[in-house]
């Protein structure tokens, strides 16, 4: 990725359950152009995409509906909780994935794109995509209240557990953070916090 850009990149991260999500869509909605890695993971999982065969093929018929699409959840039941499992899904994932998240990168910077562009990943400290980016916010939330949203999305208690234990601890994260959201309150607070936050990125520019 470029160094001489026409805006502004940042990372956006946080552990399951933080809110990370949330967040990158009120940037979207105060005018961000959001790179949205879950997204792209999504499409690249789909039947034709670049990783659907290697996928089938690795994990076999177990993570597939009977139409033939891969059952995601089952993926995840399958590879979280076993780091052999999840480190060969990632090796055929995440080569593709984040060669499209650096074309999406570029084609901003083609059209002379000016503003806030937003990585929305996960993964991104894992990566050591931060040092490619201009800054990382990293959104933030109590262990508990991250376990109870979880759940509130209908994954079952003993695998948000393993999703969560599974990722980088929120201190690490908060560790490599230019700047941190604590979303520990209502979606008010959550929206005062983006807006500081929205603030001092913009501000570098």
């Amino acid at each position: 990725m470029a160094k001489q850009r026409t805006f502004t990149l940042i990372g956006l991260t946080g552990a399951a359950g933080s809110g990370k999500s949330t967040v990158a869509r009120i940037f979207k909605a105060w005018g961000a152009e959001v790179i949205d890695a879950d997204a792209i993971g999504h499409a690249l999982l789909l039947p034709g995409a670049p990783c659907y065969a290697e996928v089938a093929a690795a994990f076999g018929p177990g993570v597939l509906y009977p139409n033939r699409r891969i059952d995601r959840r089952a993926l995840g039941r399958l590879v979280f909780g076993d780091a052999r499992q999840m480190r060969r899904l990632n090796a055929i994932v995440h080569p593709h994935l984040l060669a499209e998240i650096a074309y999406q990168v570029l084609r901003l910077e083609r059209r002379s794109f000016r503003g806030l562009a937003v990585v929305d990943a996960a993964l991104i400290v894992q990566w050591g995509l931060q040092r490619r980016l201009d800054r990382l916010v990293v959104v933030d939330a109590p262990e508990a209240l991250r376990l109870q949203r979880l759940k509130a999305k209908g994954i079952p208690a003993d695998q948000a557990r393993r999703i969560m234990a599974a990722q980088l601890p929120a201190a690490a994260l908060r560790r490599a953070a230019d700047v941190v959201i604590a979303n520990d309150g209502d979606l008010a607070a959550l929206k005062r916090q983006a807006k500081a936050a929205w603030e001092r990125v913009a501000a570098d520019r």
